[in-house]
């Protein structure tokens, strides 16, 4: 009888997991008839690997975008699809461009929200509803499905791609060379700029010139003050009100975590290499001739991934290492996002669109993109994570207590107002000129202030 109840219950564990299974990869399955879907899909990207490529990092045959397609065409046979590929330079522009005339059905859009205000994209809620096939709250992590929603967080926009954390990057052989007691696991800021100092002059044992610290002053420059102010604790109190409607939002620039995180950036400037305010210094990042000790919001580890993955090569995993990035006393914060797949409300082909933007938001493509490019994805479960891989459970671990803060995630004024007004008082310190930082931060607020007024009811 024992026995009997042993077998059961070892029939149900199977028939659980298979159950288990069958679900997880029914919400990839194509909706409806695939042989029903014809005519053309234009695909917007930004900066991918459209067609198979010689890797210039390792001088490897990659795979691009295409092959990865492959399974999918294979899938619908009479839909064809195609990519407009354009640079990140000048991106947002040529994409509204290709929006307003309807050049493309689907896109990768990082400036999401600003285009779905314009009506130049539809909302996905409707799609998901008919669709019996896709449940995003449990196809993907839980931390990335409200970067997909409007301001009102009322209405999806698109699916997600990867999930972007913005860590902290070692350079374990400058630490090596400078003496320098390995970085933490979870550093502080104020651990982070004593070592930057240290490491900021003639390296000792090759002679050349390294920088203790570094930061993309034009991309990065807003997330790491994101990561500051949640580490200073004050993530929910520097500006408070509704971001959905911008003339309720208070700015409160005087608190003591923005004051804070702004001394901390004057204070590493000396230690950052002088061209980070319009992004130079970057240009053997994560090389063997890499001169930065300490990066900080760094996205990815695409160049040490693929120098290991193309060339066999190990030496630069072991070189660059990851640290988790700074957290707020609540043991949350810095920023975490994810470009989503958006369909042009201007399609003509929205059933086939849909199951473009299923299958490059999916798991292939995300698997695709992780094993070639070291993209951290999405999707769960994340079950193709190699067992060689040092970086992405970092990410993980990160990704769990990370949380965007809606002030600063792509509001207008981050870009027109914020950043610049950071660039300019480290830019003055850069000049060796004396920063009235009160003053300065009461010009920012007057200015914020009159942006609110500026704005609609």
């Amino acid at each position: 009888m024992r026995r009997q109840r042993w077998l059961l219950c070892g029939w149900l564990v199977v028939l659980l997991t298979v159950m288990t299974a069958c679900s997880g990869s029914q919400d990839w399955k194509v909706s409806g008839n695939p042989a029903q879907l014809e005519g053309k899909v234009v695909v917007n990207t930004i900066d991918f690997k459209i067609d198979d490529y010689t890797d210039p990092v390792t001088g490897s045959k990659m795979p691009g975008l295409k092959t990865a397609m492959k399974p999918f065409l294979k899938q619908h046979p009479h839909l064809q699809v195609e990519f407009i590929n354009i640079p990140w330079q000048d991106y947002n522009t040529k994409q509204q461009t290709m929006l307003l005339s309807g050049q493309a059905d689907v896109f990768y859009l990082p400036q999401f929200r600003a285009f779905y205000e314009q009506g130049l994209i539809r909302p996905i809620d409707d799609l998901l509803r008919q669709d019996p096939t896709l449940k995003i709250s449990s196809r993907y992590q839980r931390a990335v499905l409200p970067l997909i929603k409007d301001r009102t967080g009322q209405h999806t926009l698109g699916l997600p791609s990867g999930a972007f954390s913005r860590l902290i990057t070692v350079d374990n052989q400058l630490f090596r060379d400078w003496g320098v007691k390995p970085l933490s696991a979870r550093p502080t800021p104020e651990e982070v700029l004593a070592k930057a100092k240290r490491m900021t002059g003639k390296d000792p044992r090759t002679g050349e010139q390294t920088y203790g610290l570094y930061w993309d002053g034009v991309w990065r420059t807003s997330t790491l003050l994101e990561s500051l102010i949640s580490y200073y604790g004050g993530r929910n109190e520097v500006v408070t009100g509704d971001v959905s409607r911008p003339r309720t939002l208070k700015f409160h620039f005087h608190h003591p975590a923005f004051v804070k995180s702004v001394q901390w950036m004057m204070a590493a400037t000396p230690y950052v290499h002088p061209g980070f305010l319009v992004s130079q210094g970057q240009e053997n990042l994560f090389t063997d001739r890499n001169q930065h000790a300490i990066v900080l919001e760094n996205p990815n580890m695409e160049v040490p991934w693929k120098q290991y993955v193309g060339k066999k090569d190990d030496r630069l995993l072991h070189r660059f290492s990851l640290r988790v990035n700074f957290k707020g006393p609540d043991g949350l914060g810095s920023p975490i996002s994810t470009t989503p797949w958006c369909i042009s409300a201007k399609t003509q082909n929205p059933a086939a669109a849909w199951e473009v933007a299923k299958f490059l938001a999916g798991p292939q493509v995300q698997q695709f993109k992780y094993e070639n490019e070291m993209v951290p994805p999405s999707v769960q479960p994340f079950d193709f994570q190699r067992k060689d891989d040092p970086y992405v459970p970092v990410y993980v671990q990160n990704a769990k207590t990370n949380t965007t803060t809606p002030w600063l995630m792509d509001m207008p004024y981050q870009k027109t107002i914020l950043v610049p007004w950071v660039s300019k008082v480290l830019s003055q310190v850069q000049q060796g000129k004396r920063v009235d930082l009160d003053k300065e931060i009461d010009q920012l607020q007057q200015r914020m202030e009159q942006w609110t007024e500026e704005q609609g009811h």
